[in-house]
């Protein structure tokens, strides 16, 4: 829910930016969303200090009431995105096996566009960008490198965890796991 919610705000926060630069008007009901959207503000083009106050006074209520006002905005795809984030209607997260294929993408991507064709929604390469996201979740159980845990052996020398324990579960603790997830409508069955 969480990954499928992020790329949703990030859908929309891209789909802003889209009608920005195609010169359509997107109202905004906050100064520091406003500031870092239409300002196009990166760290090396603006004051690092003026950049943190902005920063520091958006909150989540700056993001809802944007998402609020945006929801009866008259593009389609900004439209559905807002209401699916306000409603909690997110986008279903599948775990895959492996990579997928450039094969198994371009048929998802056609079924996608087939699914926003069929909700009346536009069913060109951005807006199914906006439906369907392809991305990749590392992680680690147990970092010893920056994090460890040190055990006091008999012989009072310490040593770290992953190495004093003859066991291999742990060792596999240290190993990243990385895998392929898929964001995409929850009528999609990849």
């Amino acid at each position: 829910t969480v990954l499928g919610a992020d790329k949703l705000l990030l859908a929309i926060i891209r789909c802003v930016r889209e009608l920005l630069n195609h010169g359509e008007p997107v109202t905004f009901y906050s100064p520091a969303l406003s500031f870092f959207l239409q300002e196009k503000t990166t760290a090396g083009r603006k004051n690092p200090r003026e950049m943190l106050q902005q920063f520091v006074r958006m909150d989540d209520n700056d993001i809802l009431i944007n998402l609020k006002y945006w929801e009866h905005h008259p593009n389609p795809v900004l439209k559905d995105l807002c209401r699916r984030f306000l409603n909690r209607d997110f986008f279903r997260t599948t775990f895959l096996e492996k990579k997928p294929t450039r094969a198994k993408m371009t048929a998802w991507k056609k079924k996608t566009a087939e699914i926003l064709r069929e909700a009346g929604l536009p069913d060109d390469d951005f807006s199914v960008s906006c439906y369907l996201h392809l991305d990749v979740s590392e992680s680690e159980a147990y970092t010893y490198q920056s994090e460890g845990i040190w055990i006091l052996q008999n012989d009072r020398v310490a040593i770290e965890f992953s190495k004093a324990s003859d066991n291999k579960h742990i060792e596999a603790l240290t190993q990243p796991v990385v895998r392929y997830y898929l964001v995409h409508p929850k009528s999609l069955k990849p």
